[in-house]
């Protein structure tokens, strides 16, 4: 099969570890695979990210006129209209209806969208965000100067912020890669070289679920991330150390530390993470769709 994975707008590198995954395990598949920003495939499967993108009424009537095959990845929690996002003043819930409905498949990355997706589409599909080796791509250092690593938005998030000024507040060195959102979020080469100098890599929620896109990365590049809690039907965060709240995590990062227990605890993370091997998950999706 021709699939085009499709980022539509300007947040490639926001998705770029899930491009990445979904890349090499549908190669591994068989199929022919192109990765496109902004250009969609008249002759392809589109897999679409993110679901937003049905604001550009001007593609998707040509899609759905043209009977281009597309899927949508619900790369985000699904949450009402659009990801806690309102339609503008030219667009309704019809919109957003039509390109749901006009999909081939919505691949849910959390379990708990499938059925709020179902008044919309009966092509609802969990796809858990799940493990390849040809995406550990960090090196994997005994000597780590940095103690603390997040990448992520803080400046929309202040209690993101508040937990790392007090890990810094109580001594230790700790770097973030701050950006103005998540559309500019960094180069992977920059974000990966600070995550391999880090003695803890960090994922503090910033909605009501965990962050595949962090979290599964991270341990699938042998680094067991540290972890508030938050709702995890998926099961994402059985590769992290999960603390019951950001005073307990802060607490733990202090530890963690000092223990210099970095390498065997991302090996730890690398066995969990391979448990899910993407390739079986995305065979399991594709045999669905029609």
């Amino acid at each position: 099969m021709f699939i085009n994975i499709v980022n539509i707008g300007n947040r490639f590198n926001l998705y770029r570890n899930l491009y990445q995954l979904l890349y090499v395990s549908l190669t591994d598949l068989g199929h022919q695979v192109r990765v496109s920003d902004n250009a969609i495939e008249a002759g392809a499967l589109n897999l679409i990210a993110p679901p937003m993108a049905f604001r550009l009424k001007q593609m998707t009537d040509a899609m759905i006129d043209g009977g281009v095959r597309y899927a949508v990845l619900g790369v985000e929690l699904f949450d009402g209209f659009s990801h806690l996002t309102q339609p503008g003043p030219d667009q309704t819930d019809e919109e957003f209806k039509r390109f749901i409905g006009n999909a081939a498949a919505v691949l849910c990355l959390f379990r708990q969208d499938v059925p709020l997706y179902a008044p919309l589409t009966e092509r609802a599909l969990y796809l858990r965000y799940g493990f390849h080796p040809a995406v550990s791509e960090i090196p994997s250092l005994k000597e780590r100067p940095i103690d603390v690593f997040f990448f992520g938005d803080t400046s929309a998030y202040p209690d993101r912020k508040r937990v790392l000024d007090t890990l810094s507040a109580r001594g230790l060195r700790v770097v973030t890669t701050e950006n103005a959102g998540a559309s500019n979020a960094p180069d992977d080469l920059v974000r990966n070289s600070r995550a391999a100098l880090a003695k803890v890599n960090l994922n503090i929620a910033h909605g009501r679920h965990a962050s595949p896109q962090r979290v599964v990365y991270l341990a699938n590049n042998g680094i067991m991330p540290l972890s508030d809690q938050t709702e995890d039907p998926d099961g994402y965060l059985e590769a992290a150390r999960v603390f019951p709240d950001r005073l307990a995590l802060i607490d733990g990062c202090l530890e963690a530390c000092s223990a210099g227990r970095w390498i065997e605890d991302g090996r730890q993370a690398y066995e969990i993470a391979a448990r899910h091997p993407m390739t079986a998950l995305l065979e399991e999706a594709l045999e669905s769709i029609s």
